[in-house]
């Protein structure tokens, strides 16, 4: 089964200039198994771009702007934002030079990327608030730094009373495990104890005595 659980199809736009950040969104949505279109990588040679285009738009569930200058001054990608905004479909904006959310979108907060705030972390706050919160796991698996995993953390505490008890128990292993989790001062004294005392009943037995003994060290 799938990382993501849920068939959804997000269309990635951007100004050319930012390609590369448009490329690591794909790169990310493929991992957690949601399909993205971009038109430099899904456009075919010699295919009608303006048709394909409007066809991804009306199909897609979730557009993720990549904001920026360059994306502002653009005619076209003004254009597919209020498309998306009035076929009342989901807005993720993100902002890759404190540009902010204009126009239609206006009203839909955007987030810049910064030092530890990558543009998949944003993503997934973003997925979370509309439709699951398992891509902020997937990242979870993967940090590699005290400020990345409080950042997480921070996102998903929200979503504690939600989970379920097999991610639960995913969250507080994966933690255990990585000592750029576990050592992190935010996620030591506020985020794992709360949610140790919030979903304890549904802890596994030889987790949580590895969890004592992890404490106790």
């Amino acid at each position: 089964m799938g990382i993501f659980f849920i068939m959804v199809k997000a269309f990635i736009s951007y100004s050319s200039k930012n390609i590369v950040f448009a490329k690591r969104l794909k790169e990310f949505l493929d991992a957690i198994e949601i399909e993205s279109f971009l038109a430099d990588d899904d456009i075919r040679i010699a295919e009608d771009w303006k048709e394909r285009i409007l066809n991804e738009l009306n199909t897609c569930q979730i557009i993720i702007p990549i904001l920026s200058k360059d994306f502002k001054n653009s005619d076209w990608c003004s254009q597919e934002i209020g498309i998306f905004y009035f076929l009342k479909k989901i807005i993720i904006p993100i902002s890759v030079d404190g540009t902010r959310s204009y126009g239609f979108i206006g009203h839909i907060q955007s987030k810049s990327i910064g030092s530890d705030i990558t543009p998949e972390l944003l993503v997934a706050e973003g997925l979370g608030k509309c439709y699951n919160y398992k891509p902020l796991i997937y990242l979870l698996k993967k940090a590699g730094s005290f400020r990345y995993s409080e950042n997480i953390f921070k996102v998903l505490e929200q979503y504690f009373d939600k989970l379920n008890k097999d991610d639960v128990n995913i969250i507080l292993d994966i933690s255990i495990k990585n000592g750029q989790i576990w050592s992190a001062a935010e996620c030591a004294d506020r985020y794992l104890p709360n949610l140790l005392a919030m979903r304890k009943d549904v802890i596994e037995h030889d987790l949580m005595e590895k969890i004592m003994s992890k404490i106790k060290q």
